[in-house]
């Protein structure tokens, strides 16, 4: 009588790595046995995190083309009917030659100041990272430099060059340089002196309107001419101070009769005497007299003081 016996799956001589050049094809096994034989399926992704099934099922996984997104995990799982199933991972590593690449170009720095350098280089494998200095390599042991490596994962890292205190000496080109078996690749920056750029002085020029600008020197013009040598008003017309002030004190007279009932300034008041002979005698007065309290007109008094508030307003508001 023949007895059938169950046996979970088992996965047997599976590599753990593979490693393959970029562009070539790559071929993943998982020997799995068991009773009944078992089918193996296949998944890509880090353990522990969400894996990603691959739609190609069977014992071999060909790979081809491979590209450094290839690089990865891979899980080959057996199962039948009899648990536990079986798994099994292999490490696919892709190896392509350096990419240097550099956040900046040119970078600016005062003397005495430090600064730091970076590049980053794509690569796998990384077996050679350095700095070099207008073409002369910078070693590690120079104390006046700080030379660090910083992995940001499977192929890609960072390389700075520190710069304790910059000296005049330290301007020039920079190049980071990165090699492997396969390939070797390089980029260069300037460093150079920072300066601080000073801006130009500028000179505000206030623009009086032709009207205030004018009204000004009218009132200044006038306010000289009107003042004598002895503190009477000048000028006027062909007769000199005296005529313009007759004319200005006749003026007022007649405002002053034509109150009281006269059309004629000249004319006689009723006391007997001629408005502009009192004119003229008030005139010829002593020098502190009446016309030391007419030097200057209210009117133009007003004109002069209001003229500065709008010329002050002005410059305030500009």
């Amino acid at each position: 009588m023949d007895v059938d016996f169950a046996e979970p799956p088992r996965i047997i001589d599976a590599e753990t790595t593979h490693q393959v050049k970029e562009g070539e094809n790559v071929e993943l096994v998982c020997n799995a046995t068991g009773t009944p034989p078992p089918q193996v399926v296949w998944y890509k992704g880090k353990a522990g995190s969400s894996l990603e099934r691959i739609n190609r099922p069977g014992e071999v996984l060909v790979i081809h083309n491979a590209s450094r997104a290839c690089a990865d995990t891979y899980h080959c799982k057996a199962f039948n009917d009899v648990d536990p199933p079986a798994t099994h991972e292999i490490l696919v590593h892709v190896l392509f030659p350096p990419e240097v690449t550099l956040p900046n170009k040119r970078i600016s720095q005062s003397l005495s100041k430090p600064t730091i350098l970076e590049c980053i280089i794509t690569a796998y494998p990384h077996n050679f990272n350095m700095w070099r200095h207008n073409g002369k390599d910078i070693g590690r042991d120079q104390k006046r430099y700080t030379i660090e490596l910083y992995k940001d994962g499977d192929t890609q890292v960072t390389l700075t060059l520190r710069i304790n205190s910059i000296t005049p000496e330290d301007y020039g080109t920079y190049e980071c340089v990165a090699s492997n078996l396969l390939g070797k690749d390089s980029e260069s920056m300037i460093l150079y002196e920072y300066r601080r750029e000073r801006k130009p002085t500028t000179t505000t020029t206030t623009t009086l309107s032709p009207w205030v600008d004018n009204h000004i020197k009218s009132e200044f013009h006038n306010a000289n001419n009107r003042k004598g040598n002895n503190g009477y008003y000048t000028g006027g017309d062909s007769s000199g101070g005296n005529g313009h002030h007759a004319q200005a004190r006749g003026n007022w007279d007649k405002e002053d009769n034509n109150a009281n009932g006269y059309n004629n300034w000249n004319k006689q008041s009723p006391n007997g005497y001629n408005r502009e002979g009192e004119s003229n005698s008030v005139r010829a007065g002593p020098r502190g007299a009446r016309d030391s309290t007419s030097q200057i007109q209210p009117h133009s008094l007003l004109v002069v003081v209001s003229v500065y508030i709008i010329v002050l307003y002005t410059l305030m508001m500009s």
